[in-house]
């Protein structure tokens, strides 16, 4: 998972690029309640891998924690296949 800074003007906040999926992940996000965690791209889903089961137990997890929010763009466009409607609706 790679993290960068953005912009604090409403207080600490810490960009991820990828769902944290492991619990020691997960524990340090809820570690630090006063840093808000932005996971940016909805933490680019496995479209074309259709692996989605770690990435959607991280982002429940994630999701779950008061101090975490969600940035829903560029998703599609760094997957290797085209994302077709079925891929997205199972």
């Amino acid at each position: 998972m790679r993290s960068r800074e953005v912009d604090t003007s409403a207080g600490p906040v810490l960009s991820l690029d990828g769902v944290p999926t492991a619990a020691e992940q997960i524990r340090a996000v809820a570690a630090v309640p006063e840093l808000t965690f932005v996971l940016d791209h909805l933490g680019k889903p496995p479209i074309s891998s259709n692996a989605i089961e770690p990435w959607s137990v991280g982002l429940r997890s994630f999701a779950a924690l008061p101090n975490t929010v969600c940035k829903l763009s560029g998703m599609a466009p760094t997957q290797r296949r085209r994302w077709r409607h079925s891929a997205r609706t199972g």
